[in-house]
């Protein structure tokens, strides 16, 4: 996932300097903070199994 999530932040810069349109980099960017919101989000809410 996190991965994922470098890939999305990578395309994103590529398609800053390739003068891409808006609308391209702002999806590209929005996908890749929704993904890392909903990893935020199960690493927050999963329960750690520690046991010592």
């Amino acid at each position: 996932m996190d991965i994922l999530i470098m890939l999305l932040l990578l395309a994103t810069v590529i398609l800053m300097l390739l003068d891409k349109p808006r609308p391209a980099i702002l999806a590209a960017w929005f996908a890749a903070a929704a993904v890392s919101a909903g990893l935020f989000n199960h690493h927050v809410t999963s329960a750690l199994s520690l046991s010592f």
